[in-house]
């Protein structure tokens, strides 16, 4: 099991020493990451306030990506903590900021998890209006992990509103862009092998030639 509290205090510390340092984009990671931990731990209020604190310096340094980013995650806590009104109210404000400096993978992820928080409160018709914008998103842009989020909540609407084809045939296609995100996955580590093994090997070959020489 993991340490939470012990990786959380290390990451306190940690935000301490990028105050000194004047490291904003660190301070702003650093909130994030503690957010996101007590967030898990369900501690909405404690995670929401860690949030804040990196949406005032994203405002402080006129970083719109980055205070988008501190809404989000705002709205995803808040409908963690089943507070759907204002969850909805930060979603919004994240998705105007992400529409205007035209973020596309930020703006997939706010309609996935705004979606998601909808089908949390059985609005089925507005979740799907939201989802199947960010599912559009998505298509256009090659962003698969927003994807595959929103055909497991398209799956789910389509299950809870007994349409049994439909939540079949999303599933199917949740599984394909998971599969996808997995064999590009396994390119990627199987690519770096190649290359680390190919380095490795004229080094060596580079290390005899030098031995014959001596």
């Amino acid at each position: 099991l993991q340490n939470f509290d012990k990786t959380t205090y290390f990451l306190t510390e940690a935000l301490k020493i990028q105050e000194e340092l004047g490291n904003y984009d660190g301070l702003i990671n650093g909130y994030n990451n503690v957010g996101a931990i007590l967030d898990y731990q369900k501690k909405y209020d404690e995670a929401i306030v860690s949030y804040q604190k990196g949406l005032e310096i994203s405002r402080l340094i006129k970083d719109r990506k980055l205070e988008a980013i501190q809404l989000s995650n705002i709205a995803i806590a808040y409908s963690n903590k089943k507070v759907f009104k204002t969850a909805e109210d930060f979603f919004q404000q994240a998705i105007n900021i992400k529409l205007k400096i035209k973020d596309e993978n930020g703006l997939a992820a706010s309609y996935a998890a705004f979606g998601e928080s909808l089908v949390k409160q059985n609005e089925f018709e507005k979740a799907k209006n939201v989802l199947n914008k960010g599912l559009e998103i998505t298509k256009e842009n090659g962003i698969k992990l927003a994807e595959k989020q929103i055909y497991s909540s398209l799956s789910d609407i389509a299950e809870k509103q007994n349409d049994y084809k439909s939540a079949n045939s999303y599933l199917k296609e949740f599984i394909k862009v998971k599969d996808s995100i997995f064999n590009e996955n396994n390119a990627i580590i199987i690519a770096e092998s190649e290359t680390k093994y190919e380095t490795e090997k004229k080094e060596k070959e580079i290390f005899q030639q030098k031995a014959l020489l001596i």
